[in-house]
């Protein structure tokens, strides 16, 4: 993943060849995958105070599947995330808490899996909401994603 080059347009396409998808520790059923290949079209809100993701990549779990995988949501533009989209030379790793995404099964879909392997058929029929970063290391870019599964509420029964 390189960083964009500019962030005066409002709307901008950025590629990207890692990353990893993985339930939170703990939750079943697990899911840990790499990240194979996407695109991310940023949407820079007018306020200046959010970015809004729409990505559509592959991944590959750790036992060789192939998951395709759609979400969107927004990244708040605060002191952790402003440096990287104003081109800071000296990028430092994002802390997760000011990206959130959805990934949904419903008719209007925010967010989606797709998958051919039974195994994995859970993803699609399901609703999972997630938090990310950027990871800066060695001088490389890569994109975080914590996934979950939201349940039925039964509290009110």
């Amino acid at each position: 993943m390189q960083r964009l080059r500019t962030h005066r347009d409002r709307l901008a396409i950025q590629e990207f060849h890692s990353g990893s998808i993985e339930t939170v520790p703990g939750f079943e059923p697990k899911l840990s995958a790499k990240v194979i290949s996407g695109s991310d079209w940023l949407y820079f809100d007018a306020d200046q105070g959010h970015i809004r993701v729409n990505v559509k990549g592959m991944a590959r779990t750790e036992d060789g599947v192939a998951i395709g995988f759609i979400y969107s949501g927004p990244i708040e533009l605060n002191e952790y995330t402003k440096p990287f989209f104003a081109e800071d030379p000296k990028p430092k790793t994002i802390p997760f808490g000011s990206s959130s995404s959805l990934y949904a099964t419903t008719t209007k879909q925010l967010g989606i899996f797709k998958v051919g392997d039974p195994k994995y058929k859970f993803l699609e029929n399901s609703a999972f909401c997630s938090n990310g970063r950027f990871i800066f290391e060695g001088g490389q870019l890569t994109a975080e994603s914590r996934i979950s599964r939201t349940i039925p509420s039964t509290a009110m029964d």
